[in-house]
């Protein structure tokens, strides 16, 4: 159960790592091009609902930080490198800590399950910058062997300064398409034979792809402080919500936190 919360700390970072806040995303890319390295920490809370039986909603306090420099960059358990770009576009290289573990004792429906092991995902991600919002479509797989998939996702981003008329207010609305891998689902949705009782029949997950959207929202308190909130929702394929060992179609996650900026 310990190592579960930890994941679900780790979880939410990668959440804040994909989304980040308003305040980071405002700053205009052609600046963070030329300018010094910038660094952001922070903490705040972590609401996440879990889509597995018997695991319920976690909340828990968690440390943020981002670094941004010229090709460099690191946000939560994510980091890339700047191989080409210009500035509207780029092309990075790509590291993600994957945080879709699990431990047979986090519920008893679980129970007689072989525990599953986060992993580290790398590869390539595209993004592009425009008037009309902001466009990323990166590819991970497994680096570790432990789930031995793949995942692709395609997400647009609007980013809005001044939102409703309050300079230091401002917005991240955002919608996407992720694709998990059949080997990827199974590993951490899949009921092996050997782990099939009579209510837990064996289950081979294929591949899926889930929608999601969210919203960031910041509000700047000082020069160099600010809060931020981030709610995000990821609609599960087939494939995973039919799965015995999870009971929803969605996953939810609300985070809350205040940020300085170096």
């Amino acid at each position: 159960m310990f190592d579960r919360r930890i994941s679900n700390c780790l979880y939410a970072l990668v959440v804040l790592t994909f989304m980040g806040p308003a305040t980071w995303a405002n700053q205009q890319q052609q600046e963070q091009r030329t300018e010094q390295a910038r660094l952001l920490l922070g903490a705040g809370l972590m609401i996440q609902d879990e889509p597995l039986k018997g695991v319920d909603p976690k909340v828990f306090p968690l440390p943020f930080y981002m670094y941004q420099g010229k090709s460099f960059s690191m946000r939560g358990l994510s980091a890339s490198y700047e191989v080409l770009g210009e500035d509207t576009w780029s092309i990075r290289g790509l590291a993600r800590f994957r945080t879709d573990g699990y431990d047979a004792d986090d519920s008893s429906y679980l129970a007689g399950m072989s525990d599953r092991r986060n992993s580290l995902d790398v590869g390539a991600e595209l993004w592009l910058e425009g008037s009309w919002g902001n466009i990323g479509l990166d590819w991970v797989t497994d680096a570790l062997g432990n789930h031995n998939g793949q995942e692709t996702r395609l997400t647009y981003v609007r980013p809005v300064r001044s939102a409703l008329g309050i300079d230091k207010l401002g917005l991240r609305p955002m919608l996407g398409l992720s694709w998990r891998s059949s080997n990827l689902n199974n590993y951490y949705y899949g009921v092996r034979a050997k782990e099939a009782t009579a209510a837990r029949t064996r289950y081979k997950s294929g591949d899926s792809v889930n929608p999601y959207v969210g919203i960031g929202l910041d509000y700047q308190l000082a020069e160099r402080w600010s809060i931020f909130s981030l709610f995000r929702n990821q609609w599960l394929g087939s494939d995973i919500s039919d799965s015995p060992i999870v009971d929803q179609h969605s996953k939810i996650s609300v985070i809350l936190g205040l940020l300085y900026r170096f």
